[in-house]
């Protein structure tokens, strides 16, 4: 990544290296701070030369959170979702979302922002082994 010239951020929980705190809060952060108004009373936007895309991979409730802060200020980004596959060639629908009818072995599992926003069971429930639909604790 370094001799790609890419910019890395570090996060640690226990602050061994990098940011001592959650991805997300870094983030954040980092969006925060890149913010530029033309007046008191104005809405902030976020300048977009400052990312050309935001990728995102781990557990669902830190890719629901990025997105969120995505969406809100218009970055572009992709989440890699996670949903439980069995065949792996679109065959068996184990890993469609919702009623998109999206096969995540297939269609996914990397998914662009925008088109994630069809996604309603993104950040909310996913489906165990035998299909049941599980909501997350964390979910409304």
């Amino acid at each position: 990544m370094k001799e790609l010239g890419v910019q890395m951020h570090l996060s640690t929980d226990d602050g061994s290296e990098g940011y001592k705190g959650f991805n997300v809060d870094l983030f954040k952060q980092y969006v925060e701070a890149n913010y530029q108004t033309e007046n008191k009373d104005s809405t902030f936007h976020i300048s977009h030369s400052i990312f050309s895309k935001v990728y995102t991979v781990g557990p669902e409730i830190m890719e629901f959170k990025i997105a969120q802060i995505c969406w809100e200020h218009e970055i572009p980004f992709e989440v890699s979702l996670e949903r439980y596959m069995k065949c792996g060639f679109g065959i068996c629908g184990q890993c469609c979302v919702d009623s998109t009818g999206w096969r995540m072995c297939v269609e996914g599992p990397v998914i662009d922002g925008e088109k994630l926003k069809q996604i309603t069971e993104f950040g909310k429930y996913h489906r165990t082994a035998s299909g049941k639909v599980e909501k997350y604790p964390w979910a409304k």
